[in-house]
């Protein structure tokens, strides 16, 4: 960055007395009787910064009170932030960015041959003479849904599977998995994002997928003081929380962007882990800090898990069916006394890892069989189903009663794919003489389940 791109290094705040992107979710510190936050990302200061050196970067730790439980989120990490003014197009962000990237696994290939020869497979394929190919927002979700035949094309976001397919295509048609999206909805960005010249309602950003993940979001920002300030209305925040950073847009900036690349997720695409937390040394999520895990409270019995589950849905707006039935212990049953196809029905199992003990939930359709292998790889570990009485003493539940909120009960939960094939889904909630029926994308949403491939014909 200093040598090449000619930028200039800077050291932003972690305490800040806003949240720096407007709108994600942020940790709150008592200050001296004050409220400050830890900060997302630095880029209010670094916009600052384009107006002195134009080209500025930075390798900060970033805080994130997201509660989100997957393999790709983590509540700190460290990022690599960039930004640059008086260019000719936005896309000159993307070039620089990609030119980065290949330079850093060039000399991960040149100086870290046995370090990578510890891995059982080599690194994320990105050849220095193939350019990473771009989609609009649009194209990406035709792609997705032309590759898949699930359509997603109404959704405002990509979905993990989605960006999982992406590099899939972007490996198979131009010999690289990474691939830049581009164009993106204005409701799904930040403040400050410039709008489209052509279409105001998409922006002028991007995010980068590396290896199926999401690492970078980027692009062009809004540059007068009137558009900053129109945009922060448009989010609902009022302009006098962030009058700092708006009055150096009173005096004139040019135009200017740039991005901001997680790490961690770096380090996961590349090296193709399994799991973001093996990317860090001391991680922390929702479920510990620093690598200490806190003792999680658990739902217990099959009444409180229902109450539970329909609280949430509830809380989130979701629509969804509460039915009651006579007992069903089977798959077939439930099918029966719910009047739906058994592949609209989740069968939710609890496993037991046989080295560690450790419990996972596996949710699949209903008409299709588990296959151990598949899990096996996705966990690390060979399984075994969980003794019915172990399930009835850890959980209180019956078998047969165990719902697909595996979050709700403390355990890693899995779920494959075609699930989300379903134009509905429909399991029991904890009771084997209650139902709960809903779509599958909103049962994703709540649970932020591992997706794969766990079923066999």
């Amino acid at each position: 960055m200093h040598d090449v791109v000619k930028a200039h290094e800077y050291f932003a705040p972690n305490l800040i007395g806003a949240s720096s992107e407007g709108g994600a979710e942020f940790f709150n510190v008592d200050y001296f009787g004050y409220t400050a936050t830890l900060a997302q990302s630095s880029q209010l200061y670094k916009q600052i910064m384009v107006g002195v050196n134009e080209r500025v970067f930075a390798l900060m730790p970033f805080f994130r009170a997201e509660p989100s439980q997957t393999t790709r989120h983590i509540s700190e990490g460290r990022q690599f932030e960039f930004e640059m003014g008086f260019f000719d197009s936005w896309h000159e962000i993307m070039d620089i960015q990609e030119s980065c990237i290949k330079y850093m696994l060039d000399h991960i290939d040149r100086h870290s041959k046995e370090d990578l020869a510890l891995f059982e497979h080599p690194l994320i394929v990105a050849p220095k003479e193939i350019p990473f190919p771009r989609l609009t927002f649009q194209e990406a979700q035709e792609h997705y849904f032309r590759r898949t035949g699930i359509d997603e094309r109404k959704e405002p976001d990509l979905s993990p599977a989605a960006e999982r397919e992406l590099s899939s295509w972007a490996l198979e048609n131009h010999g690289t998995e990474f691939v830049f999206v581009t164009d993106w909805k204005k409701t799904k960005r930040p403040f400050y994002a410039y709008p489209n010249e052509e279409n105001p309602e998409l922006t002028n950003t991007y995010d980068l997928i590396s290896g199926g993940v999401e690492i970078t979001s980027g692009g062009q920002r809004r540059h007068t003081y009137q558009s900053m300030v129109d945009g922060i209305r448009e989010k609902g925040m009022d302009p006098d929380q962030f009058s700092d950073y708006l009055s150096i847009f009173q005096y004139g900036m040019p135009l200017h962007g740039g991005f901001g690349m997680g790490l961690e997720r770096l380090t996961l695409s590349i090296l193709k882990l399994k799991n973001i937390r093996e990317a860090s040394l001391f991680p922390s999520d929702t479920k510990r800090i620093a690598a200490n895990r806190i003792k999680a409270n658990i739902i217990f019995g099959g009444e409180n898990l229902r109450g539970a589950i329909i609280h949430l849905l509830r809380k989130h707006n979701i629509r969804f069916e509460h039915l009651t039935h006579e007992p069903t212990p089977t798959s077939e049953d439930s099918a029966r006394v719910r009047g739906v196809p058994m592949s609209i029905g989740i069968k939710a199992m609890i496993l037991r890892g046989k080295h560690s003990k450790k419990n996972y939930q596996i949710n699949i359709p209903a008409h299709l069989k588990i296959d151990m292998k598949a899990v096996a790889l996705a966990v690390g570990e060979k399984c075994e189903f969980e003794d019915p009485a172990v399930i009835k003493e850890r959980f209180g539940l019956e078998i047969g009663s165990v719902p697909p909120f595996g979050n709700l009960l403390n355990l890693a939960s899995y779920y494959d794919e075609a699930i989300l094939l379903q134009e509905k889904a429909a399991f029991n909630c904890g009771l084997t003489t209650e139902s709960i029926v809903m779509k599958p994308k909103d049962l994703v949403h709540l649970v932020e389940p591992i997706l794969g491939h766990f079923t066999k014909n």
